[in-house]
């Protein structure tokens, strides 16, 4: 019986300058590889900020949404549409809920009163980041737009979580 071989971390197929993605082999340099990059590093620090998360539901949808960005990434390079309009509806609502339990905004505010707070307004702004990087890779190539509106909602969804958060931290 033949075991199962494990696959080697390094291929040294990218040591010249090149990649691949599922749309084929691309320079280092190009667009869709920063896209990539920017949704890796978006996953990343969701997942650290999750990891300073006092409430379970909160750390389980973090966890949903990095899941859900695994799909958004592969959407962009593939140009499929997969990114499901119930994804958007959903952070819409949980922002929503987030959002009742908070007072008025009446002024700016400074992000990031407790560790915790802090990565998640970090995740707000690695959001902000990735999406204009879609949104000008968007300007060459087909993206579908559900993409923009869920990174829209994204960062609009740490703005309250990151209040929310700070808020419960300070009073606690």
């Amino acid at each position: 019986m033949e075991q199962n071989k494990k696959a080697k971390i390094y291929t040294k197929q990218g040591d010249n300058k090149e990649t691949r993605t599922v749309a084929g082999k691309v320079l280092k340099s190009d667009l869709v590889i920063f896209v990539e990059g920017a949704v890796d590093e978006l996953q990343t620090s969701i997942m650290l900020a999750r990891s300073f998360l006092n409430e379970v539901k909160y750390r389980d949808y973090l966890e949903k949404i990095t899941r859900i960005l695994f799909t958004l990434s592969y959407s962009i390079v593939s140009e499929k549409e997969l990114i499901e309009k119930e994804d958007i509806l959903d952070l819409e609502k949980e922002i929503d809920l987030l959002d009742s339990k908070l007072p008025p905004l009446n002024d700016f505010i400074l992000p990031g009163f407790s560790k915790a707070g802090a990565l998640v307004h970090n995740a707000r702004t690695t959001t902000r980041k990735t999406e204009r990087l879609v949104v000008k890779y968007a300007l060459e190539h087909k993206v579908d737009p559900k993409i923009l509106q869920y990174l829209n909602r994204l960062s609009d969804y740490f703005f309250v979580l990151g209040r929310y958060v700070d808020l419960g931290e300070n009073n606690g």
